[in-house]
């Protein structure tokens, strides 16, 4: 097979590379139980489960962008409302993922398919309101993106929390 020169007889061999030879197989040979073995984990007490998940926290992330990027367009600071744009967009984006709770209380398969498509399409639609606001800021119209949003994003969100939001 192969022939290593060493392989068999370690007599010619000096102490010293001996040594280097056998002890990471000597450590090795030892480290294996610790990786085969469970890890030891400290008994953690119960953590309550959170009141909000992702889908509350991307709309409180989008309720927060709004305020914000209304502020931004009023000082016509681009860089600072383009930041805000592409937050909120992504809060939207997770929010479409999600299910509202008011879903849970729809008992009827058929109208709970039907509830949650409308609610998808309509973040969606806020979606492709946010990429007009985004779009007039890349192109430095600030007047519109201001228009955008007034008129592409706010109605949305209202009209959103009208049909699919519980009691608000």
């Amino acid at each position: 097979m192969f022939d290593c020169g060493f392989v068999g007889t370690l007599e010619p061999m000096k102490s010293s590379t001996r040594l280097v030879v056998l002890a990471p197989l000597a450590l090795s040979a030892l480290a294996v139980p610790a990786f085969l073995s469970p890890p030891r984990v400290a008994p953690q007490a119960a953590v309550p489960e959170a009141k909000e998940g992702p889908l509350e926290e991307a709309m409180q992330a989008l309720q927060a962008g709004v305020k914000g990027l209304d502020k931004a367009l009023e000082k016509k600071e681009v860089d600072k409302a383009l930041g805000l744009v592409v937050g909120m967009q992504k809060a939207a984006h997770e929010a479409k993922l999600g299910t509202p709770e008011k879903a849970g209380e729809i008992t009827d398969e058929k109208e709970k398919a039907k509830f949650l498509t409308g609610y998808r399409l309509k973040l969606i639609e806020l979606e492709r309101g946010l990429l007009d606001v985004e779009v007039a800021l890349v192109e430095g119209k600030v007047d519109e993106a201001k228009k955008a949003l007034e008129a592409k994003v706010k109605p949305v969100k209202k009209a959103g929390h009208d049909v699919y939001k519980d009691g608000k």
